[in-house]
């Protein structure tokens, strides 16, 4: 039992990890790319949710809701603790429901062995839709954009998603086909 949650906690204190880490290069984004406050033309953590979702289920949810309940309530703390709580239980529920549900839709099994690159495309497609219109529904609701914004700053944040998600797609493919040290790794993790 005590392995058991010690194995959640180290799977949620990572996907917390990787979702900050996510940021570091965002705050170097031109001006260009930047939409608001709350979204950007290229968004790096959405990939990284996924990416928590696939690898640690429930428990890389958990630990994203905790990232962005954190990082929402230092970055707008001018809205308490309610908006970033509501986009933090958006961002967990939404992010591992449509990911499993995905998974299932394309018949890929539960270790993700059988996931292929179009299948990758397909799942950071379906994420960023179903997350776009809810992340920015929940800013509608809090009064954050208006409703003749809506449909513009929900495609902005599926686009953002979409591409974020597959700039982390290829620098993993990238990573694991010009490193020794994670090709090494992931055989060994492979044999066991």
């Amino acid at each position: 039992m005590k392995s058991l949650l010690t194995g959640a906690l180290i799977k949620i204190a990572i996907s917390i990890a990787l979702y900050f880490l996510a940021f570091l290069p965002m705050s170097y984004l031109p001006d260009v790319l930047r939409n608001n406050d709350f979204s950007t033309f290229f968004y790096l953590p959405t990939g990284v949710k996924v990416l928590c979702v696939l690898l640690f289920d429930i428990w890389g949810a958990i630990g994203l809701a905790i990232g962005v309940l954190v990082r929402q309530s230092i970055q707008h703390p001018e809205y308490g603790s309610t908006l970033p709580l509501m986009i933090a239980l958006e961002n967990a529920i939404v992010f591992w429901a449509s990911v499993k549900l995905a998974l299932k839709v394309m018949n890929v099994s539960p270790d993700i062995e059988n996931i292929t690159y179009l299948k990758i495309v397909g799942l950071a497609l379906f994420c960023s839709v179903i997350h776009g219109f809810s992340y920015t529904f929940v800013l509608f609701e809090f009064n954050v954009i208006s409703s003749g914004n809506y449909l513009r700053e929900s495609l902005v944040t599926v686009m953002s998603g979409f591409f974020g998600t597959m700039a982390i797609v290829l620098l993993l493919s990238f990573s694991l086909k010009h490193s020794s040290w994670l090709q090494r790794h992931t055989r060994a993790v492979e044999n066991d």
